[in-house]
């Protein structure tokens, strides 16, 4: 049964199911449930989605989590805060400080992904063939998108510097 399946088995189901179904089942990934934790981490994809159906980029305010997280006891200084506030209006956003340091862990240290999944071919079929595409394809997509007004929160370099792009995304969010 799937609770009995460890995360590794998981990854190597889901590879299984990659090398039968192909690159094409990407897009329709969030019908199946059972890799729903796949296609949640694939943020290129569901971007290119809401972009395709009409969204312009200005509509989007983008940020990796780290940039709200390093700022989230400063409400008013709050990168993130302060770009949907300008979206928005001043007056919005504004919630008062709430300490949540010791709240948000629960006291429960999770392994490390390398812990969990020790097969280092298994490791390395999922970066190589899902997650870096992946997430190349969703720095393309931002730099693209910056050039047509989307707001990138914390990023200051060349909506056309995809490296820079890259080092934004890797230096503010576990990618």
């Amino acid at each position: 049964s799937d609770r009995e399946r460890t995360f590794e088995d998981h990854c190597r189901y889901f590879l299984q199911e990659w090398d039968r179904r192909g690159e094409g089942w990407l897009p329709e990934l969030w019908r199946d449930l059972t890799f729903r934790t796949v296609d949640q981490s694939l943020y290129g994809y569901k971007l290119r989605l809401w972009l395709d159906a009409g969204f312009h980029p200005s509509q989007f305010i983008i940020f990796p989590g780290n940039v709200y997280l390093k700022h989230r006891d400063d409400s008013e200084n709050n990168p993130l805060l302060q770009a949907l506030r300008t979206k928005l209006g001043s007056q919005y956003l504004r919630p008062k400080t709430v300490q949540t340091a010791k709240v948000f862990n629960q006291g429960h240290n999770h392994d490390t992904a390398d812990h969990d999944l020790q097969d280092a071919h298994v490791r390395d079929r999922l970066n190589n063939e899902i997650f870096a595409p992946s997430n190349r394809a969703l720095v393309k997509l931002l730099s693209e998108g910056a050039q047509a007004g989307m707001t990138l929160v914390g990023y200051s370099g060349e909506a056309t510097d995809l490296a820079a792009l890259e080092k934004w995304l890797q230096d503010n969010w576990d990618y």
